[in-house]
């Protein structure tokens, strides 16, 4: 009988593992590799999703964001070219 095969962790299990359901500012800049003011720009356009009165990132949103990057940076462009909306059609 060989080893007992168990599911590797997918990335949103391993961030809570780690993190926990939420993480500081300053961690989820480590998370994804990128600085303070961006990580509050993403909290604005709605890349990230804050929590805890907005000093607090969801460690969903960051792995949602880690998931598809380039998809939620081109949703972020349009809603901010088109006033804060998605356009009924795109090409992607």
């Amino acid at each position: 009988m060989g080893k007992p095969v168990y599911p590797l962790p997918t990335r949103l299990q391993y961030l809570i593992g780690v993190y926990g359901e939420c993480c500081r500012q300053c961690v989820a800049t480590k998370i994804l590799g990128v600085t303070p003011p961006t990580i509050i720009q993403m909290m604005r356009d709605g890349r990230l999703r804050s929590v805890c009165g907005g000093s607090m990132v969801d460690v969903h949103s960051i792995a949602e964001y880690m998931d598809a990057p380039a998809q939620a940076d081109f949703e972020a462009r349009l809603k901010k070219r088109n006033g804060g909306k998605l356009p009924r059609f795109y090409v992607r």
